[in-house]
Parts: structure tokens; sequence; C-alpha cells
């Protein structure tokens, strides 16, 4: 059992609670689901508090997602095109109940599924709304891009819809996303999500969240104001062997040394555009953030904006995909012998004193 305090590994042996963290609820590790095929660190999920989950199909297949159920049986979800409940670019969006739901970015629709991978309804979510997409009340939270810059929206998943839960006026949101108004020499790196009051937006690079309650007034603000994050070595020579393989650098070896001291020059976020924070099932704020360590990821946890602690989480390969939802929390990792960059395992929680209720 793994209790969340200040960070700790995460290798399944007992952890004791940092002082006056009692608050903090505890992690199971649950065993690692692996060999899944076309799962990669960069693969959408979604899951749901009962062990399954969702994912998008590998190239060539013939179901737009699959869905896995706990005992590991694998249901394809809808089919390959753009008639009715076909896709040609899927993403896991939600489990719910008897639902699959997921996002065509091809077509730009929300497309419902049965768990048997019957196809129930669909709708158009706008050509302006990106596919951002996360569970909020009854909504689908998203970012459109508006006239000043992006804006956070609500979209009704029953008729497409959409609305802003944040004016564009608002002066957080103006600082960190309306354009030609941030203050920071680093650009935001715009980070959406959602609490238990209603909708989070962020800096990413800054670790910089508002949260803003459901009739669109600030609550608070979580402001770490975080150095900035470089790349680890791994990481460098991990992007730079993937770059090389493809034939994006020229220039022999000076364009190899070039890039390389990019990579780890650039500044990157800490947390990024993926990686949404979202609640438990008690209404827990977690937001997953990168470190300067390889392979390891710090959850840090919150309530009403107060923050709980902070624990790391071994995931090589993280690329900012993970999932929560009641007392579940899984992240798609790259497996700890990296046989391959396009191999992912996927590492699961259970969330003990969640209250089951689901993400929100």
């Amino acid at each position: 059992m793994l209790v969340l305090g200040s960070l700790a590994g995460c290798g399944g042996s007992a952890v004791a609670p940092a002082p006056g963290n009692a608050a903090l609820p505890e992690l199971v590790a649950l065993a690692p689901v692996t060999g899944i095929d076309g799962l990669s660190p960069r693969s959408r999920i979604a899951i749901d508090g009962e062990g399954s989950w969702l994912f998008a199909a590998p190239r060539l297949s013939q179901s737009a997602l699959v869905l896995v159920e706990p005992d590991g049986r694998q249901q394809p979800i809808g089919g390959v095109g753009e008639g009715p409940g076909e896709a040609r670019f899927a993403v896991p969006m939600r489990l719910v109940g008897d639902s699959v739901v997921g996002f065509d970015l091809a077509t730009r629709r929300l497309i419902v599924w049965g768990r048997d991978g019957r196809f129930v309804e669909s709708h158009e979510a706008g050509r302006d709304a990106l596919p951002l997409l996360w569970p909020l009340g009854e909504h689908l939270l998203a970012m459109r891009s508006g006239p000043g810059g992006r804006i956070p929206v609500l979209v009704d998943p029953t008729s497409g819809e959409s609305m802003a839960p944040i004016s564009v006026d608002d002066s957080l949101y103006r600082a960190l996303f309306a354009t030609g108004t941030s203050a920071s020499a680093r650009p935001a790196t715009a980070v959406l999500g959602t609490w238990r009051g209603g909708v989070v937006i962020g800096d990413g690079a800054r670790f910089t969240f508002g949260l803003y309650q459901a009739d669109g007034r600030l609550h608070t603000v979580i402001d770490r104001d975080l150095p900035d994050r470089h790349r680890s070595p791994a990481e460098v020579e991990r992007l730079l062997t993937a770059a090389r393989d493809a034939g994006m650098i020229t220039g022999g070896e000076a364009g190899v040394a070039a890039e390389r001291r990019r990579l780890a020059e650039e500044p990157v976020p800490w947390v990024s555009g993926p990686s949404h924070p979202r609640s438990d099932g008690d209404g827990r704020l977690w937001i997953l953030r990168a470190t300067e360590a390889d392979s390891v990821v710090a959850a840090e946890i919150f309530a009403d904006g107060t923050h709980l602690g902070t624990v790391a989480l071994t995931c090589p390969g993280f690329a900012g995909e993970w999932a929560l939802a009641a007392d579940r929390l899984a992240l798609v990792c790259a497996p700890l012998d990296e046989a391959s960059p396009d191999d992912a395992e996927l590492r699961r929680y259970r969330i003990v004193g969640a209250g089951g209720s689901g993400a929100r």
C-alpha cells in the first residue's frame, strides 16, 4: 500500500504519511496492464470506477475504439469511416454506465455507443471545438479558438451546442490565454480541467491554475510559480533518437549536436496540454506534472485550492496521458525495459477512501 505524503517511490511498499498530511488518501498499486496492441505512451485513455478502460484502436483496425474490461476482455467499439457509429480518427472521451463516448477528430462529431459496441447516437461538436473534452456534470469541457485567444467552453453532448463558462474579460483568463496579454516571458501553456466546483484553467509552464465555480466566478488561484523546467538527459536522448530515426535531423553530426543542445536548453512545461487536472470521488483535485527526474511523475493533490501533498509515481516515458474516475487512477507509461518507443503499459491504482461517486 502506498500512502500519499511527500515525494515517495512507488514500488508497492508501505510509505509512512508525512506529518500533517492526514487528509491525504492512500494509493494501492494494482497489476499493470501490458501487451496491449496499439497502446503507446501518447494514447488517450478514459476509465470508469469499476476498472474498465478505453483507448483508440490501433491502425489498420476495423474498429474506432477498444474497450478493455476488468477481466482483460477486449470489446471493439464502432467502425472506421464516416457513417453512423463510425469514426476516422476516434479519441476516447468517457465511460459512464452503459455508454461509451468518443470524439471523431475528422468529422468533429461526438459519438455514443453502448458497451457492446452498438451505435446509439452522434452530434456535431462544432468545427472550432478542440478535442480537450472532459466530463463536467452533464457537459463536456473543451477549448475553443476565439478572436482574443483560446476560450474554455462547455459542450452539451446531446446537442453539440457550447457555452462559455468563464467570461473573456476575466483577469486571470486574460493574463493566461488572451492574445498578447501574458506578462510572463514564457508563453502560457494552456491547461484545461475540472474540479468538483467547476472549471480549471491554468498555465502549465508556471504551474498557475484558477479554480472557477459553476457560475463562472473565480474561487481560488493555485500559484506555485515553479522555475523553468528542462528535459532530463535521458529524455533528450530519447527525443533525439526518435528525430534521427525519422530523418528529421540534417547536417550530420553537427546537426545532431545542435538538436541535442536545443532539446536540453529549451524550457518545457511542468504540465502539458493533455494532462488535464481532474477530481477524484471525494472532490480532491489532482494535477500530474513532470519532474526533473527521468521516469518520475509528481501527483499534486489539492482540496478547495489547499495543497494536501505531493507523491512521486514511477512512469517512464510519461507524455501527459492519465485518467481518474471515482477511486481509480491510471497512467500510460513506457515499459521499464523500453523494448520499443511505441510500447506502453497502463499503471493502475485504487484510491482508498475516495467517495466512489466518479470524477467531476
